[in-house]
């Protein structure tokens, strides 16, 4: 027997185990380098946390473990294919390959039902089973900037860009940089010309992130 079906057969021995308990019937195994990283089950009831699926409890301990938020380099088994969340979870860690037993039939058939998830992602917002609209963009767009203008400063050591220019062009990115001003001819008062950036637009191209 391969090494990757012990894997298997302990991500299933987890989620019978979780079965027979207070668990839902879901067991997950991580590794890495051919070694347990950490093993997760169920714990949706138990927990009253409905995240709490047995892969985004192995991807929490195996993050915790590694100290590390990027798992690239590890496999994951789950004794059933991953839900529309977990699959997610699982790109986002960067986790190298999907291992899996049973089936989304499988588990449509004892009332563990995704289909209502995947056919709600296909739709426009306006469609969707929940409500979603969009409000206070213009407020919330700034924490978008404020991590946009996060400075390293060895880079900007590097690429010899001094203090001076980061404060322009953190000027020309929030409330754009007063050049020269202009008095049009129907008015009596001068108006500022104002150059602005787009954000991300100018340190992408100075600071290569």
């Amino acid at each position: 027997m391969s090494s990757k079906e012990n894997f298997m057969l302990r991500a299933i021995e987890l989620s019978i185990n979780s079965a027979k308990k207070d668990g839902g019937p879901f067991g997950c195994v991580i590794t890495k380098n051919g070694t347990i990283v950490s093993e997760g089950s169920n714990r949706v009831t138990s927990s009253n946390d409905p995240t709490a699926h047995a892969e985004i409890v192995a991807i929490r301990e195996a993050c915790k473990k590694l100290n590390t938020f990027n798992l690239s380099g590890c496999d994951l088994y789950c004794s059933c294919e991953p839900c529309p969340m977990c699959l997610s979870a699982i790109y986002w860690s960067h986790i190298d390959n999907i291992f899996y037993a049973n089936n989304r039939n499988d588990a449509k058939k004892i009332n563990f039902d995704d289909s209502l998830i995947y056919s709600e992602i296909k739709k426009e917002f306006k469609d969707r089973k929940i409500p979603m609209k969009q409000i206070n963009r213009d407020e919330a767009i700034k924490a978008f900037t404020e991590w946009e203008l996060k400075i390293d400063r060895v880079k900007a050591d590097q690429h010899g860009i001094g203090i001076e220019l980061i404060g322009n062009s953190i000027q020309m990115l929030t409330h754009g940089l007063k050049v020269t001003d202009f008095m049009p001819e129907d008015s009596d008062e001068e108006v500022d010309i104002i150059v602005k950036y787009e954000s991300g637009l100018l340190f992408n191209n100075f600071f290569n992130i």
